[in-house]
Formats: C-alpha cells, sequence, structure tokens
C-alpha cells in the first residue's frame, strides 16, 4: 500500500511539473508565434489562398486564409507585366500542400507561353503593415504631371520667315 500511495505522489508530482512546463510552453509559443509574423518562414496552404494584389513586378499580396493575414510574397526575379495580370496560378511542386519559399514553389503568369516564376521568399506581415505598403506602392506608380515650358518674352534670334503670300524677299 505504501508503494501505491509512493506511486500516486511521484505521479502528482510529474503531472504537476508538465502543467508548469505546458504553460512555459504556451507563452514561448505566443513569443514564437509573434516573431514569425515578420520571419521570412512563411507558408501558406494552397487551398487558403484568400486573395491576391500585384505590388510591384516582383512582389505581391497574398492573403490567406482571409483578409485578416496577409503575406508577402516575393518573387525570384522580376515578372514583365506582372501588374496588368487578372489571373495567376500558385503552383505547389512538391504537392504537399503548402506553398512555401522552398521546395520549389512557383507563380504562373499566363500567357501564351506561362512564366513560371520561383518564390524568393514568402513572410506574413501585419495588415497595417501591408496598408503602408500598398499605399507606398500606389505613390510611387503616379505618373509626375506634364510639366508645361516656361513662357519667355525672349524672342528668337532667328529672322522671321516670311508667310505665303508675302513679299518676296529682295537682295
Amino acid at each position: 500500500m505504501r508503494r501505491f500511495i509512493a506511486s500516486i505522489a511521484i505521479l502528482a508530482f510529474a503531472l504537476t511539473a508538465l502543467a508548469a512546463n505546458a504553460e512555459e510552453t504556451t507563452d514561448a509559443q505566443k513569443k514564437d508565434q509573434k516573431s514569425k509574423v515578420n520571419s521570412g518562414d512563411g507558408c501558406v496552404f494552397s487551398n487558403t489562398i484568400n486573395d491576391w494584389q500585384v505590388i510591384d513586378n516582383r512582389t505581391l499580396a497574398v492573403w490567406a486564409p482571409s483578409r485578416k493575414t496577409p503575406y508577402i510574397v516575393e518573387l525570384a526575379y522580376p515578372a514583365a507585366g506582372l501588374k496588368f495580370e487578372t489571373a495567376l496560378g500558385f503552383q505547389d511542386r512538391n504537392s504537399d500542400g503548402r506553398f512555401c519559399e522552398y521546395g520549389g514553389d512557383s507563380i504562373v503568369v499566363p500567357g501564351p507561353v506561362p512564366e513560371r516564376i520561383p518564390i524568393a521568399r514568402i513572410r506574413r506581415v501585419d495588415p497595417e503593415e501591408l496598408t503602408l505598403r500598398l499605399a507606398e506602392a500606389e505613390k510611387a506608380q503616379e505618373k509626375p504631371k506634364a510639366a508645361l515650358p516656361e513662357q519667355t518674352d525672349m524672342k528668337s534670334e532667328k529672322p522671321a520667315k516670311p508667310q505665303e503670300g508675302g513679299e518676296p524677299d529682295k537682295k
């Protein structure tokens, strides 16, 4: 009977220690999740990609699984005409159901010959950071207004040409 009581006491002590360790692990996991928000270790489940928007010819904003969880997807090299695409493909090369920066996953730009562009980096960002990034990109894309040449009162030093039907030049 004493062994049984001792075993229960040891088991209770072990469970208490495990519970305390689990609580510490939970705190550590929360800190780790916060650090992952801005790290480059992002993967997105392919079937949860909700929306995307082109930031520039090398960068996309991707939302998955909702508009509350944005990701920045940086391509390995620029894609000409990416800004004008209305449809894109997300290729999961190793068929693991995730769209990642490793494993050969890529963006497919449609066209007569579809262009596959490897992913260089995916990182999760805060919605506020993405809003700022999109605003900066939009501002950079705005074309400056054409400036009109300044009007001056100076006259040209070139002799004026006679108008048609005017007097012929006298020599």
